[in-house]
């Protein structure tokens, strides 16, 4: 996948926040970034399919670079869906230790952003048996995002850089009324990136836009 600067959103926050060192702003895209990536799930990525092995029930994901996952989608075991549990549920679900049964996965579970855990174990080798729906979000030490996210909704993030940096306490570019009015827009965009997603990127959408200022 193809990537950006950070520095690229800076045209978008720099005219609206005076006397703002650049590394704050570009400290505030990254933040505002990962949190619209995070709730609106909109940039999403399938995994290259994973060979299972017998008796190995914890796979480890090879993410695109500078990427976290914010949650697993869907995934699938040998073409057949599995459904997501955590761990007290796959106690319920089974009277002995789940972690020791094996036999065909029908269960993923999550507890660590780069591996997923499948249950029953699988019993036999399963070459490419395992495909991974995600969605992703930059990491804390990124310092690019997804083309496509910078090229759809680059303004929109930049509304979330703003609104974090006007509700920053005791700075000469604090404004807690402009804060409200950036957060508003910018949860806004994350609820029309949602909709986006959910009915796909080739139907048309909801616009929730606010007005350009300039």
């Amino acid at each position: 996948m193809s990537t950006v600067s950070y520095d690229l959103f800076l045209p978008e926050v720099m005219p609206y926040v005076h006397d703002t060192p650049e590394f704050v702003m570009i400290n505030a895209i990254r933040n505002a970034a990962i949190e619209f990536c995070d709730k609106s799930l909109y940039l999403q990525y399938e995994h290259d399919p994973i060979t299972c092995l017998p008796n190995q029930s914890v796979y480890e994901f090879d993410l695109p670079n500078e990427t976290t996952t914010a949650r697993i989608m869907s995934a699938w075991y040998q073409n057949l869906p599995m459904a997501s549990r955590n761990e007290d549920e796959m106690y319920k679900i089974f009277p002995m230790d789940w972690r020791t049964m094996v036999g065909r996965p029908q269960f993923y579970i999550q507890n660590r952003p780069s591996e997923l855990i499948i249950a029953p174990s699988p019993q036999i080798l399963a070459v490419n048996g395992l495909v991974i729906l995600m969605a992703l979000k930059p990491t804390r030490s990124s310092t690019t995002i997804d083309s496509d996210i910078y090229e759809r909704w680059a303004e929109h993030i930049a509304f979330g850089a703003r609104a974090r940096l006007y509700d920053t306490p005791n700075q000469p570019y604090a404004d807690p009324i402009q804060a409200v009015k950036y957060r508003t827009w910018f949860e806004s965009a994350i609820g029309e990136a949602k909709i986006d997603r959910n009915r796909g990127l080739n139907r048309a959408s909801v616009r929730v836009r606010p007005p350009r200022l300039v």
